[in-house]
């Protein structure tokens, strides 16, 4: 068995206290294609709270930390998804999945800190 299979998925969050235009939210979404065209990317979400509208967060999905590392790191990353984060809080943003509930099952994942 590879090191990594049982390994969940890793999870980056943005959080942004900002008024969201739908000019942002295109200039957001194009700049996340960047994210798309690289490997180990599974999806991303831009989300606004509904009890405070100010308040949205970037979620994206990687296979693991490194791909998502590499990826944020590109230098077309750099020119085109780094300014549309000047505004990004300063908190952790970086999550790995530990466990997942489903409607048919419960699966548990090893700390990809345990691998140190």
């Amino acid at each position: 068995m590879d090191s990594t299979s049982n390994l969940g998925q890793f999870h980056a969050v943005w959080t942004f206290d900002r008024e969201v235009s739908d000019q942002w939210i295109a200039e957001m979404a194009d700049a996340l294609t960047v994210l798309q065209e690289r490997d180990g990317f599974i999806s991303a979400s831009i989300v606004r709270s509904v009890d405070e509208g100010s308040r949205c967060q970037v979620q994206s999905t990687w296979v693991e930390v490194g791909a998502y590392r590499r990826a944020v790191s590109s230098s077309r990353a750099k020119m085109i998804l780094w300014p549309m984060l000047a505004d990004v809080k300063d908190e952790p943003s970086a999550f790995e999945e530990i466990v997942r509930v489903t409607s048919e099952s419960v699966a548990r994942f090893t700390s990809s800190a345990d691998h140190s």
